[in-house]
């Protein structure tokens, strides 16, 4: 009786070591589990960042672009204006010698 008592306490034993045993593995697991889902947070909040950060340099560079654009378009218009008011002027000049010519050829 006794040894047989034994070899049962022997097994509960054995079998407690086993579930204490397997316990600490599964709670390692998910000690990993949470580091890994910890990783991937920060690893998600720092491509956000990323992400944002490049978003602002793209934006800033497209802002640049356009203020470039729009100073050429205006130097650009300014200097068809002037071009113009050149032409203009010396079309008058021209008319007004054409004129005095016509003038003076009636005259004579």
């Amino acid at each position: 009786y006794n040894r047989n008592r034994k070899k049962e306490c022997e097994k509960v034993v054995v079998k407690e070591n086993k579930n204490a045993l397997h316990e600490k593995v599964q709670a390692k697991k998910k000690k990993k589990e949470r580091n890994k889902e910890r990783k991937k947070e920060t690893k998600k909040e720092r491509n956000k960042q990323r992400k944002k950060e490049r978003n602002k340099e793209r934006k800033k560079e497209r802002n640049d672009n356009c203020k470039n654009w729009n100073k050429e378009r205006q130097e650009l218009s300014e200097r068809m204006k002037m071009k113009n008011y050149q032409e203009k002027r010396e079309w008058k000049k021209g008319r007004k010698e054409e004129i005095i010519y016509t003038k003076m050829r009636q005259k004579s």
